[in-house]
Order: structure tokens, then sequence, then C-alpha cells
């Protein structure tokens, strides 16, 4: 089912494994510099998803969002390729205490590596600091066949999950760097009662969500994370680690906040999850870096705005609408 944290690791020797894979701590991003160069016609941040259909029949923006004043350029932050050879696969396998008897398996295409408890793949071919470590009874559903045999997983309560994460990134030596982002319940088993037909929900696993900040700006989207889910007693089930090495590259032109609120009242962007929103309320704003999906091989993270709203009138939490900052 996966082994409890191996706090036990040589962390003398972490560094030296660490510079063999290239893996670098996610805050490890140096100074932005000479920021005097422009990119001419940068490419648009690419959110994965069409504009919103429609668009908000109403936005209304506070006055502390109209009156936000950023940064007039920012750097356009570069991914550093390096390919997934036989040696980075190794020193990984290593870092993370995989079994020195190994099997070479193949998975979607990608470079991986397993053996009786573990599999290790990479995302990408060019990204070797992007892999992901999953327990194999884990993959193969042992947590929902616990469940099912009628043993309810004693997972570990909301406020242990973090600090389990937190041990766990630095005993590997991969801690520095990154803020928690959230913590939640991964997956769960539904559980049919053969007597009244009703079904429960059951968690099986929790997660702690950590994303890399450059100079204090959050990095969101599918391609910078790291994820450690946990199962039952605080057993490590699975590690995802997709945060590739960066650069600071050339700078871009910022758009006023004016025109990406513009963006909003098209329907463009990344808005909120929940889904179409008759009415916007912009309450907040503030400036972060998006990672486009690791899959379809980003060259950079933009910078882009981080609008929080709600349907108007209510009272319900903030979310998150993305809205392109470059400058065309």
């Amino acid at each position: 089912m996966g082994h409890r944290i191996r706090m036990g690791l040589m962390l003398t020797a972490i560094g030296s494994v660490i510079a063999l894979i290239g893996l670098t701590s996610c805050g490890s991003v140096k100074g932005t510099g000479d920021t005097s160069i422009r990119v001419e016609r940068p490419e648009p941040v690419d959110f994965g998803v069409p504009a919103a259909a429609p668009p908000p029949q109403e936005v209304a923006v506070a006055n502390g969002v109209t009156n936000f004043a950023g940064p007039a350029t920012l750097p356009a932050i570069e991914i550093v390729r390096k390919p997934v050879t036989n040696g980075v696969v190794e020193a990984t396998a290593n870092l993370l205490g995989m079994a020195d008897v190994r099997q070479t398996v193949t998975k979607d295409g990608r470079a991986a590596t397993a053996d009786n408890e573990w599999e290790l793949s990479f995302v990408v071919p060019e990204m070797a600091d992007c892999f992901s470590f999953e327990s194999r009874s884990f993959l193969s559903g042992g947590c929902d066949a616990n469940v099912e045999n009628g043993r309810i997983p004693q997972l570990p309560e909301a406020g242990e999950i973090a600090k389990l994460a937190t041990d766990y990134l630095k005993s590997i030596g991969l801690g520095q760097g990154l803020v928690l982002a959230r913590t939640h319940v991964k997956t769960s088993a539904h559980v049919e009662d053969p007597k009244t037909g009703s079904v429960r929900i059951i968690p099986t696993s929790v997660a702690a969500v950590f994303r890399p900040q450059i100079d204090g700006m959050t990095v969101e989207g599918p391609g910078a994370k790291v994820v450690v889910v946990f199962g039952e007693q605080g057993t490590l089930l699975s590690f995802f680690h997709w945060v590739p090495e960066t650069r600071p590259s050339n700078a871009v032109n910022i758009r006023p906040v004016a025109d990406a609120l513009d963006d909003i009242r098209a329907g463009k962007g990344l808005p909120p999850a929940q889904g179409e929103l008759a009415s916007v309320e912009v309450q907040d704003v503030d400036m972060r870096y998006f990672a486009e999906p690791l899959a379809s091989g980003p060259s950079f993270w933009k910078p882009v705005y981080a609008f929080q709203v709600r349907e108007k009138g209510t009272s319900g939490p903030l979310e998150i609408w993305f809205v392109d900052a470059q400058a065309e």
C-alpha cells in the first residue's frame, strides 16, 4: 500500500544526487537582472480553454482594482530543457528511495522505471525535473478495494497533511521555494449500502498541493505544481514533481489593468471553474505567473492578472479569473 515517509534518507548525499539529476528547488530562480530587453510580440497565454460563452452581462469592479498599479515590465520565465537520460532516471530513483533491483517499464511512451512497490515516470522527454512517483498498489485501486472490504481508511487530519508533505519534501531536498496552495481529498470510494441502496462517499486518500514562487509571485496553472498524496495512517501513496528548472528571460511589457478588465467583460482568459457567471463582482487583483501544461511543450511561464471574483450580489467565496497580462 506504500511505505511510511522515509525520514532516514542520507541527507548528506542529497546535494550530489540533485546536482546529477539537475533538480532545483522551485525558488532557486536567479534574480531578474537587467529587464531592458523587450519581447516585441509575446505569444499569448494558452489557458487551454475557449472564451467563456456567453460573457458576463455585468461586471462590477471595486475601486481598489481599477486603481491597481502593477509593474511596467516583468520578465518572462524561460523553461530550461534538460533531456531525461538513463542517468537521470537512475539518480531520481535513488533519491526517492526505490529498491536497487528495478525493471524498465513503458508508460505512455515516457521514460519510466519500477520496483515491486513503486513506479517512476517522467512527464516529457526534455524535462528531467518533472516526474510522477506512484505506489503500484495505489495505481491498481488498492485503496478502493480496502473500503469495499469494510475497512475505512484512517487518513491524516487536515492539520497533519501539510506537515507530512513538508517533512517529506525536506527529507529528499526538494522543499525550498514552495508555498502551500491547499490540502484536499484526492480520491474517494462510492460504497452502496445493500440494504438501503444509499451511497456513501468515503475518502481514500488526501493530498497537499504546493506552488513555486518567482520573486514573491505565485506560479499558477497545470505546468507548475508539486503534489504529495497520503493514504491510511499517513502512508505515502504518490508524489508529483511538475516543476521544471527555469531562468529569467527577456522582459515583457505589462498591459494596464483596465485592458485586462475588458477581457473579463468579453469572457476571455480563464474564468473560475464553477462555470458561467451572469454577473461578476471583481473584488481584488494581484499579479502571478501562469504555467501552461507540460505536455504542450511550453517555453515560458508568463505573467497574468489574477482577479478575485464572485457572482454579484452573493456572499460566496472569491475565486480566481486569470487574464493575460502581456501587452501586444
